[in-house]
This record gives structure tokens, C-alpha cells and sequence, in this order.
């Protein structure tokens, strides 16, 4: 009886050391970098589809929101970016981030640069660049 005890303990710690390693490498690979500059670059390249989306960098930071570094957006076509963002925080929707949605409620931009053009017919340089939004979704602040 002795030893049945023991082995039990022992594959009581086992399976409790194995979960806390699987619920690890889980997090590394919901929350790396690599994915969530992903995401990011897929919801602003659908926002933006006429414009070329660039991030250096970006991570979830621990108290919320999404840390980017090097934020540039250029029309196709062109060689220079109409945007350039250096430090920017984008909080998001912490309830739609479950279902795999990034819904984005306010983008804090630090000394951001927007270059804005009129051409000679009057049209801005970044017309069209904008896609459409629903009646009902929200604006970011």
C-alpha cells in the first residue's frame, strides 16, 4: 500500500510539472512576438488595403496594450511613407482577442509623422487609402 502511495505522489507531481510546462510553451507561442506582429500587420494590411504596412516590432506589454516600434505605412507605388510612427501602444479588445479577432479601441502614437499631399487635379495623397468601415463598428481614439 506503501508504494502504490508513493508512485501515485510521484506521477501526481509529474502530471502537475507537465501541465505547468505545456500551460508555458502555450503562452510563449500565444503571446511571442512573431505572432502578435503578425496579427497586427493582417488587421492593418485589411484596413489599409491599398497602403504597405511595415512594423519592426511588436508585443503584448504586461499592464495592456500592444507595444509597437517603427510603424510606417506607404501607398503602392510609392517609395516614401505618408506615416511614420516611431513608439506607438495600441490597446485592443481584450474580449475579441479570445475569439482571434483584433479590434482595436485606441492607438497612443508617439511623435508620429504624416506626410500630406495635394496633387494638381486636388485630390490627397492618401485618398482611397482608407477602407470603408461598417455603420455600427467603432472608431479608435
Amino acid at each position: 500500500m506503501a508504494a502504490f502511495r508513493t508512485w501515485s505522489i510521484r506521477l501526481l507531481i509529474l502530471t502537475v510539472l507537465a501541465g505547468i510546462g505545456y500551460g508555458i510553451w502555450w503562452m510563449q507561442s500565444y503571446v511571442s512576438p512573431d505572432a502578435v506582429r503578425t496579427s497586427l500587420l493582417s488587421t492593418f494590411s485589411e484596413q489599409f488595403p491599398d497602403a504597405e504596412v511595415k512594423v519592426s516590432s511588436a508585443h503584448i506589454r504586461v499592464f495592456g496594450g500592444i507595444s509597437i516600434r517603427d510603424l510606417t505605412l506607404t501607398k503602392r507605388g510609392e517609395t516614401e511613407p505618408f506615416f511614420i510612427a516611431p513608439t506607438s501602444i495600441i490597446y485592443h479588445d481584450k474580449e475579441q482577442i479570445n475569439s482571434g479577432r483584433l479590434v482595436i479601441r485606441k492607438i497612443d502614437l508617439d511623435a508620429p509623422t504624416f506626410r500630406i499631399e495635394r496633387d494638381a487635379d486636388g485630390k490627397w495623397a492618401f485618398d482611397g487609402l482608407l477602407k470603408p468601415g461598417r455603420a455600427l463598428s467603432p472608431l479608435p481614439t
